[in-house]
């Protein structure tokens, strides 16, 4: 009898030490390191005392090793609090009843806690996409992150159905490469990852439009990331500007892409832009290790592309890079190293402070953008601090 208690103790013990925890959440957050918090409450406005998350491994898919998964309820305000989260990259999604959330929880370089404030858990969603033919019989789609999976039709064709809202990637692994696709889904709504695309450590795909909704591949979970059109008084840009921008499908090339035309009717330094806000963060986003901005582009006139850098909440400056635009589609590679100004004589140090890549005209003009890609980085070198 002794020696069954012993047993018993020990699988008790064993599987109490399982990362996989069913802990309730709201403690002190203050006093650990590496954690992540948020108030959730319900469509009525309420702590969504009932809600439950799940943080997973950034690369979790279905069928995975269930023991890297950490699992909290809410506390009675709706509060949910991950602590001491192991180093490495992470996705949690909360759900409740009818109703999900779905979080990139990329894990800081230092210790910190990563307060989201208070959200409001949505309606789920469906995402849609296609895989390239030929493509394997049976083959799985995942969405990381997550247990999600679905399988395509014979013509490529996937839907998940029910799914949180959020910055998901969807993935198709075979013997001889990944296909991923991302998008960000709105609660209750429609969203689409476009065609799953291979992808590799050092080559970021921005925006390639076919998803269709003008927000670039990679918004962050601080910012939204549309893509935008402005300028200053005496110029008309036509189509008109809008947010998010409407994209244009009637190109026979490239199909979706980024098209106006610029018109300078008076002012003494005119300018009309379309741009992207890569994220929304007092210190911008670190893009010192991409040594490439590469897109492709048509159009007449000249053109500058601008950095944003934002060194702290006070300091705001811009990096420029000239071209002339062609007749017919180009491909334009800029190495960030030659982006420079007066002002900046070492704009490499400072790249990891962008908030913001602008298209600038200032003079008339007419652009047709797509395909914009940074090279050289990974997803977790520009996020992941």
């Amino acid at each position: 009898m002794g020696n069954a208690k012993f047993i018993l103790v020990w699988l008790v013990l064993f599987f109490a030490s399982c990362s996989l925890r069913h802990d309730v959440a709201g403690g002190n957050a203050t006093e650990t390191t590496n954690g992540f918090r948020v108030s959730i409450i319900n469509k009525s406005g309420k702590p969504a005392t009932t809600a439950r998350a799940i943080l997973r491994p950034a690369t979790h898919v279905q069928g995975d090793d269930p023991s890297c998964c950490q699992t909290v309820f809410a506390s009675a305000k709706g509060v949910i609090e991950f602590d001491s989260i192991p180093a490495g990259q992470w996705r949690i999604e909360i759900t409740d009843t009818k109703d999900a959330l779905f979080y990139e929880y990329i894990r800081p370089s230092k210790d910190s806690i990563m307060d989201i404030g208070v959200d409001t858990l949505q309606s789920y969603s469906k995402l849609t996409g296609k895989i390239p033919t030929p493509f394997l019989a049976n083959t799985r789609i995942e969405v990381l992150g997550t247990d999600l999976i679905c399988y395509p039709d014979s013509y490529g064709n996937f839907s998940f159905d029910s799914i949180p809202a959020g910055v998901h990637v969807v993935q198709n692994s075979t013997i001889n490469d990944t296909l991923r696709g991302y998008a960000q889904v709105g609660g209750g709504a429609t969203s689409s990852t476009g065609t799953l695309m291979p992808e590799s450590p050092n080559y970021l795909l921005l925006d390639d439009f076919e998803d269709g909704n003008s927000q670039h591949r990679f918004a962050p979970i601080s910012g939204q990331g549309w893509w935008y059109k402005s300028s200053s008084l005496g110029v008309t840009i036509t189509p008109s500007t809008a947010t998010p921008v409407p994209l244009d499908t009637t190109d026979p090339i490239h199909h979706s892409a980024i098209h106006f035309s610029v018109q300078i009717d008076s002012g003494s330094y005119p300018w009309a832009n379309c741009g992207v806000q890569i994220g929304i963060k007092n210190q911008g986003y670190d893009l010192s290790s991409v040594d490439t901005l590469v897109f492709w582009a048509k159009g007449a006139g000249n053109i500058d592309v601008a950095l944003s850098l934002q060194a702290n909440a006070d300091s705001i400056s811009s990096l420029n890079a000239s071209f002339t635009l062609m007749t017919s589609w180009n491909r334009v590679a800029i190495p960030l190293d030659t982006i420079r100004a007066a002002t900046l004589p070492n704009p490499s140090a400072m790249r990891n402070h962008v908030t913001s890549i602008t298209w600038q005209f200032s003079t008339a003009g007419e652009i047709w953008l797509d395909d914009v890609i940074f090279i050289g980085a990974s997803r977790y070198d520009i996020w992941g601090r």
